[in-house]
């Protein structure tokens, strides 16, 4: 019984922090509670290809910010964030467009294929999973086992095997 409870609630915290795209990929972002239960980790990093930096919350274009960047948390204010960028600008993002990561790959010109689930093989691959990825700049969000769970520069996010050749970790 205890490890059904188990599953039940790792399905349930997996659950609410995946979505599909328009095109069917997958995309991850972080809750407001996420956020806010994080006490001792302040480094976010932008999971969406590019987000404006808002003056006001919603509002007042200060900037665009870009995938993968960098940013300081310094407040979480409902639905918004306030973070500073590396070149020292202030403003405010969405929550739901920030993210924890690990550290950042870089996926090479021979593909890496995309899954929805970690251990599927490129022959089980599905289109709800992004299919094969080509140069492209990916955030690691967790790891699992031989997997690794990732959000690329273009917005798709599944798993991808660790040891495949085609992944470089010296960005």
């Amino acid at each position: 019984m205890k490890r059904i409870l188990a599953v039940v609630f790792s399905i349930v915290l997996m659950v609410g922090g995946v979505a599909f795209a328009e095109d069917g990929s997958l995309v991850q972002w972080t809750d407001n509670e996420f956020v806010l239960d994080s006490e001792n980790i302040t480094s976010l990093y932008l999971l969406r290809p590019r987000v404006s930096l808002n003056n006001e919350k919603g509002r007042d274009k200060i900037a665009d910010i870009y995938f993968g960047e960098e940013l300081t948390l310094l407040s979480q204010e409902g639905d918004y964030c306030k973070v500073s960028t590396q070149n020292g600008q202030c403003g405010y993002v969405e929550t739901g467009y920030i993210g924890y990561a690990l550290y950042k790959i870089y996926l090479g010109s021979g593909g890496v294929p995309l899954a929805y689930k970690a251990g599927l093989c490129e022959r089980d691959l599905g289109s709800a999973a992004g299919g094969k990825r080509y140069n492209e700049e990916a955030l690691v969000l967790f790891e699992e086992g031989d997997y690794l769970y990732i959000v690329t520069d273009e917005g798709c996010s599944g798993y991808v095997n660790r040891y495949n050749p085609n992944i470089s970790y010296d960005n």
